[in-house]
């Protein structure tokens, strides 16, 4: 015990500056991992509002104005513990044409001040998740609900990410109890 004591005393001048120089490299580390942490948990969060939201109305066989309200409430409480405030979102019923199988958007909804997606590019995203139609008369074939959450995220710290990062993911749900789930009221456009 003497000669670590001896050996402290001879180079604590020494491991203290090391430890000074050392410090902030590894405050700028420890801060920059959590903050890139919380942005990864909340983009997974992001994720998973879609993921909910979409295979809730694809559980329905028909969805009203006030369903997507409720969906939407759902969305934010899965962005917990954060609040959800700034959650948008885009939920679109996309069906495809029997005889040529080209995807068209039936009806869109937004919430939470998201942008809708362009029919054009909600009927993209969706190419080629059409399936057969067995016959040419059936009208429409299939369909899939798209929804689309985007977020900004802001980091608490503000150290190394400054500027919020907006996060968005699309997922796409088969409906289960019918071919296609028509919205029945206003604003479903």
């Amino acid at each position: 015990m003497q000669l670590l004591r001896n050996l402290w005393r001879k180079c604590g001048g020494a491991a203290s500056i090391e430890f000074a120089l050392i410090l902030p490299v590894m405050l700028v580390m420890f801060m920059g991992v959590f903050e890139v942490s919380q942005a990864l948990i909340m983009y997974m969060k992001v994720i998973d509002v879609a993921d909910t939201v979409s295979d809730l109305v694809a559980q329905q066989k028909q969805v009203a104005s006030s369903d997507i309200d409720n969906y939407y409430t759902a969305g934010q409480l899965v962005m917990t513990p954060s609040i959800g405030a700034g959650l948008g979102l885009y939920v679109a019923s996309i069906t495809f044409d029997p005889v040529t199988g080209s995807p068209s958007v039936a009806w869109g909804v937004t919430r939470g001040g998201a942008t809708a997606m362009s029919n054009a590019a909600a009927a993209n995203a969706a190419t080629g998740l059409g399936g057969a139609c067995k016959s040419a008369s059936a009208n429409p074939c299939d369909s899939v609900i798209l929804a689309e959450a985007s977020y900004t995220y802001t980091s608490p710290l503000g150290y190394l990410l400054t500027k919020g990062i907006t996060m968005s993911a699309n997922v796409f749900s088969r409906p289960r109890a019918v071919f296609t789930i028509p919205c029945t009221s206003s604003p479903c456009n």
